[in-house]
């Protein structure tokens, strides 16, 4: 018998469209009171001669509404209350109406535009929101030209820049709205949206109706949803604003204003909306539910294609935790576990979120129906399960979440959200006097429980033997043999890691002669855009020198471990310099990349080269600086005072020969740049722009500046010689 087989690794899939199950609702949140559903008596026999043009008009369900609201609130003056809602037209939808507005694609987390007049309650389902959910929503921060406030913290109230810059970008389209307000700019960059969403975050952006219409025409606009709060009637507004006890008359008619001039937009189109809420004060709880649903479903299911779950099963005894832990040593922030549900109460010692999250059944069995859960089980009349937000939690910081579970929760994540972006691995005895040996091994067990564990092993084994062909990898070894087991496990986790973290996740090769101005231009974009870009840490196979600290200066590995890993496919570059090895490896990339910064790689024109052959060819971008003549290049190496002539005289043979390699291929090639030292600040917009463009932002192939047409990256690395 082989020590390990291997079965063909699956492809990972993305998620069922979500547009699959319609929950995208519109619910007016109003109800038919007891008291007033003789309303229905009272006009069954309008409904019976002339039900056709009530039913073509809907107007049965909307004087059902407007006569249930005004006995409701049993105005003093009833014609001028009923005129008002008339003119207003604000109750518009029948009551406790809950319907599919409208499909669109998938919003893969994006941002969720909410709108509706003040008053109308949005900051009270929010909070709300923000409370169930920490961690998961967040605010984007708008950009101004106005100067800083007393206390005001440039990055988290504002980003305050110039308005030349503002408007450049503006007319860029890297704007998804914006608005001038007292002779100052005000507006939301596609980059403050990605700040939020990089992070694994749902951006909100609880702005006014124009706004909503900007972001429509923006690109963001495929990647959002709309919500917008109405209110049931204007009489409601109306205490909603008086009762805040904050405002002044003046103040309360000219919001009212206002809310007729938004509804009137909302009203020209109310199926763009993705969904619509409108409720009565006591039904808050009613409308939070609808709102809760509809962003639950916003959350990214799977952070990327690459970003994967594996299910690890088998019995217990076979030897699971022995290369669990193994991995995990050699992988240290890689690989994690999730968190699981349980409806239980806490025990002694033990933390929500940590141990366990703790919630009540009825919650907990609303998101199981609404397919929230990978798997689950009931145990003692408590459910344990996990969810796919658990999944979330450890895949949003770019880690594999490993899933150490038994093989009937395996066959439920198959049917869940998650089964396509899942591999199995199943661990099996190699015979069962094998696995008797190493649960008697252990010397913690009773003859009880070795015989009850031999029994569900036996049933584990039936259902996997049942199909086989359906795990990615199934793994049995003798005790002698689980260095072979663990690098048959190894090889195949490593390949679960992201290789190209996701398509917002960029790289850039920066590349060119020494001397030629690459650090001037780098330098400049990292202090405009801090904490965007970075670098990564290279490896090598030498010692650490004097003061080197590893995972700073470098990531110091055995030779022979290093090279496996090139073997294997894991090194973007790599060289022998002096017997020693040193290169970059597609996880010190991703390190940049999973922080939401675009990664630099300022190597030289072999090591570009290297990158084009590698698994991060087709999301980099490759930039080359080149001098505009070779005596501008040898001016500005003799300038620097720091070099001697036989290194002045290397550096220049050495330019030759890079030149000779972009010369035989200028085209290939993203961006040429070549400038004289006055032409400096040209030469800088161009590649600000150029880098800019790169920035993970719904990109699309405009927003990409290049010498020549390449496709459009929507995310990796760009090499710089």
């Amino acid at each position: 018998m082989s020590s390990c087989m291997v079965r063909a690794v699956k492809l990972a899939g993305a998620f069922p469209p979500r547009n699959a199950s319609p929950w995208r609702k519109y619910h007016t949140g109003m109800r038919v009171d007891p008291e007033t559903d003789a309303i229905g008596a009272t006009t069954a026999f309008v409904d019976e001669e002339h039900g056709a043009y009530l039913q073509d008009h809907k107007l049965s369900e909307y004087f059902k509404a407007l006569l249930t609201a005004l006995l409701r609130q049993k105005p003093c003056d009833p014609y001028a209350w009923m005129l008002g809602q008339l003119q207003g037209k604000i109750v518009t939808k029948a009551p406790s109406t809950i319907a599919s507005l409208r499909h669109k694609p998938s919003f893969e987390g994006g941002a969720c535009v909410i709108t509706g007049p003040s008053g109308v309650g949005k900051s009270t389902l929010i909070k709300k929101l923000m409370a169930e959910f920490p961690g998961q929503f967040g605010f984007s921060v708008s950009h101004t030209t106005r100067e800083p406030r007393a206390g005001e913290e440039a990055g988290i109230d504002y980003h305050f820049v110039a308005r030349d810059q503002m408007q450049r970008d503006i007319e860029a389209g890297l704007f998804v709205e914006h608005a001038e307000v007292h002779g100052n700019l005000y507006g939301t960059s596609i980059e403050a949206v990605q700040a939020v969403t990089r992070q694994g975050k749902v951006c909100l952006l609880d702005i006014d109706v124009q706004g909503a219409e900007s972001v429509r025409q923006s690109a963001l606009a495929g990647t959002c949803s709309f919500v917008f709060f109405a209110p049931p009637t204007a009489a409601v507004l109306e205490q909603r604003l008086r009762g805040r006890g904050t405002e002044t008359e003046e103040k309360i008619q000219k919001r009212l204003s206002n809310s007729l001039k938004e509804l009137a937009i909302y009203e020209a189109n109310p199926g763009a909306w993705d969904l619509t809420l409108q409720w009565y004060n006591e039904q808050v709880e009613d409308a939070y539910q609808e709102f809760r649903s509809f962003l639950a479903g916003q959350l990214p299911k799977v952070a990327s294609p690459e970003q994967i779950a594996t299910v690890i099963t088998g019995p217990s005894g076979v030897g699971k935790s022995t290369l669990i832990k193994k991995l995990m040593a050699e992988f240290p922030g890689q690989f994690g576990f999730s968190v699981s549900h349980t409806t239980r109460e806490p025990r002694a010692g033990e933390e929500a979120g940590i141990d366990y999250h703790f919630v009540a059944r009825d919650q907990m069995q609303r998101d199981i129906e609404a397919g929230l859960f990978v798997e689950h089980a009931e145990v003692h009349g408590n459910l344990y399960g996990t969810s796919i937000e658990a999944v979330q939690a450890v895949t949003r910081q770019g880690k594999v979440c490993l899933l150490d579970i038994d093989v009937q929760g395996a066959e439920s994540v198959r049917q869940s959200a998650l089964a396509g972006t899942c591999s199995f691995v199943f661990f099996a005895p190699p015979t069962a006097a094998v696995l008797e040996q190493r649960l008697r091994g252990r010397g913690t067990e009773t003859e009880e429980k070795i015989q009850k564990r031999l029994s569900n092993s036996l049933k584990e084994l039936a259902i996997y033997e049942a199909n086989p062909g359906a795990w990615d990898l199934t793994l049995q070894w003798y005790n002698e043999q689980v260095e072979d087991a663990y690098q048959e496990f190894r090889s195949f986790l490593a390949g679960q890691l992201p290789k190209v973290a996701s398509p917002e996740q960029i790289a850039t090769v920066i590349t060119g002669p020494s001397g030629v101005g690459k650090s001037t231009l780098i330098k400049k974009l990292m202090a405009e855009f801090p904490g965007q870009f970075g670098f990564s840490v290279s490896h090598t196979t030498r010692e650490p020198r004097a003061g080197e600290e590893a995972g700073i200066d470098y990531h110091f590995v055995a030779r022979d471990q290093m090279q496996r890993d090139i073997e294997a496919g894991l090194f973007v570059e790599h060289a022998e310099v002096h017997g020693n090895l040193y290169g970059t490896s597609i996880e010190a990339v991703q390190a940049v990349t999973r922080q939401g910064k675009v990664c630099l790689l300022d190597i030289d024109v072999q090591g570009a080269e290297s990158v084009r052959q590698s698994a991060l060819a087709g999301t980099c971008s490759f930039v080359f600086f080149a001098p505009p003549t070779a005596a501008v290049l040898e001016q500005r190496l003799r300038g620097r005072g720091t070099e001697t002539e036989e290194k002045i005289q290397k550096r220049l043979s050495n330019s030759l020969k890079e030149l000779a390699i972009y010369e035989a291929n200028p085209g290939a090639w993203d961006l040429t740049l070549q400038w004289y030292n006055e032409q400096v600040e040209d030469a800088y917009q161009e590649f600000r722009s150029f880098l800019a463009g790169q920035l993970p932002k719904v990109a699309s192939p405009e927003q990409i500046a290049t010498v020549r047409n390449s496709p459009a990256f929507q995310g990796g690395a760009c090499a710089i010689p």
